[in-house]
């Protein structure tokens, strides 16, 4: 595991994101990336909760380098998740995102 971000939340509910880095990166590219992906997906979700005038869940963002399958599979045993949302590869991905309930 790279790193874990937590913004603070009320209300029980944990949004976990996990981002899933390619493990042949050399490391000085891999932690730049990792930030990217972190401030990336921080802008995201506060823009979301701002259109939609959302309260801020309590939000996990992490990220692990290794086989996506697998660290997705890994991580929701770990945690239990009750839910997986799957988002699209941004270059090569599906057009749809796809839910599956675990």
């Amino acid at each position: 595991m790279l790193g874990r971000y937590v913004w603070p939340t009320p209300r029980g509910v944990q949004l976990d994101v996990l981002h899933v880095l390619d493990p042949y990166l050399p490391r000085r590219v891999l932690l730049d990336v990792e930030s990217a992906v972190v401030e990336d997906i921080t802008t995201v979700l506060t823009d979301l909760r701002e259109d939609y005038a959302l309260e801020a869940p309590k939000t996990l963002i992490q990220t692990v380098t290794g086989s996506p399958h697998v660290e997705i599979i890994r991580e929701a045993h770990e945690r239990k998740a009750e839910l997986i949302v799957l988002g699209m590869h941004r270059k090569r991905g599906q057009k749809t995102c796809w839910w599956a309930l675990y």
